[in-house]
C-alpha cells in the first residue's frame, strides 16, 4: 500500500477492502441519497425510501487500515449513492491482465472529509506495468441531508423489547424469490406457540401461506414471548433481497408498534 496519512482534515481513513464496501453499498441502494455519519466507532451509511423503509450499513473500525478523527463526531452529510458507488468502484483493483498491475491483496482506498463545505475525497495510488506511479482521485460534493423520519428512529436505546428470531439468509432469500410483484401485501406472524413463524402473501387473486415450527431447519435461534402479526407492502419488504444475497444469517425483530427490523451478517 502506498498512502500518506493526512492529519489536517476532520476525517481521514484507509479502507482495507474496497470491493467489500462496494458490495455493502449496493445492498442498501434502495434510493439515490445516502446519509453518512462518521463517528469514533466507524462510519454509518443510511438510505430512506418513502419515509417507510430505511437500509443501513455499518463500516466498523476493523474495515479500516487507518481511521483518524480530529473531533468525536463529524456533521452528517448526504451524497448521491450511485455516484459514491461509482467513484469507489473506480479505485477497486482490476484483474492482472489489465493495463495496471496491482499487487495481491492490495485492495485499499483512502477516504477523507474536512467538514461542511468540503469535498468527500477518494484516492488510490497504483503502478502501471512500467512501475510508474499513477493516482486515481475522485471528489464528491456532499449536501445537507433531509431530517430522518421519526417513525424510522428505532435505536438500541428503546425500552421496547422486540420479538426476535435468527434464520439462515438463503432461506429467507428463497422465500422472497418465490414471491413477485403480483403480491401486494405480506403478513408476518411470530408466535411462542406451535407455528412459530407464518408468512401470508396476498395479491388481487392470489394467496400463499407458509408455516414454520420453531424446530424447523431455517431457525438458528428464536426468542418470542407473545404473538405479533403485522402486514407490510411487498415493494418495501423485497428491498432487503440485496442484503440477504451477501449475508449468511438474518435477525428479524418485530416490535409492538409494527416496526420491523432486519439485521444481516
Amino acid at each position: 500500500m502506498d498512502y500518506t496519512i493526512d492529519d489536517t482534515v476532520q476525517f481521514y481513513g484507509v479502507i482495507k477492502n474496497a470491493r467489500h464496501v462496494v458490495r455493502l453499498m449496493r445492498a442498501i441502494n434502495i434510493k439515490n441519497t445516502v446519509v453518512c455519519f462518521i463517528h469514533e466507532q466507524g462510519m454509518m451509511l443510511s438510505v430512506e425510501d418513502s419515509r417507510s423503509v430505511k437500509a443501513m450499513a455499518y463500516l466498523k473500525l476493523h474495515l479500516f487500515h487507518e481511521f483518524r478523527l480530529k473531533e468525536a463526531d463529524v456533521p452528517l452529510f448526504a451524497l448521491p449513492i450511485d455516484s459514491f458507488i461509482n467513484c469507489l468502484q473506480v479505485t477497486v483493483p482490476q484483474s492482472s491482465d489489465n493495463e495496471f498491475a496491482v499487487r495481491a491483496n492490495d485492495d485499499y482506498c483512502e477516504i477523507s472529509y474536512d467538514g461542511t463545505g468540503s469535498y468527500l475525497s477518494l484516492r488510490r495510488h497504483i503502478s502501471n506495468k512500467a512501475n510508474l506511479p499513477q493516482t486515481i482521485h475522485c471528489e464528491l460534493i456532499p449536501y445537507e441531508p433531509d431530517e430522518e423520519s421519526p417513525e424510522l428512529q428505532i435505536g438500541d436505546s428503546t425500552e421496547e423489547v422486540p420479538q426476535r428470531m435468527i434464520i439462515k439468509s438463503d432461506w429467507f432469500s428463497e422465500l422472497m424469490n418465490d414471491l413477485d410483484s403480483r403480491y401486494n401485501k405480506i403478513t408476518l406472524t411470530i408466535s411462542p406457540h406451535n407455528t412459530a413463524f407464518q408468512v401470508i402473501a396476498e395479491g388481487s387473486d392470489l394467496l400463499t401461506e407458509s408455516d414454520y415450527p420453531e424446530d424447523s431447519e431455517p431457525f438458528i435461534s428464536f426468542t418470542c414471548t407473545k404473538e405479533l402479526s403485522f402486514s407490510y407492502l411487498y415493494s418495501h419488504l423485497v428491498q432487503c433481497k440485496k442484503a440477504l444475497d451477501i449475508s449468511y444469517e438474518v435477525s428479524i425483530e418485530m416490535f409492538d408498534s409494527g416496526a420491523l427490523r432486519l439485521y444481516v451478517s
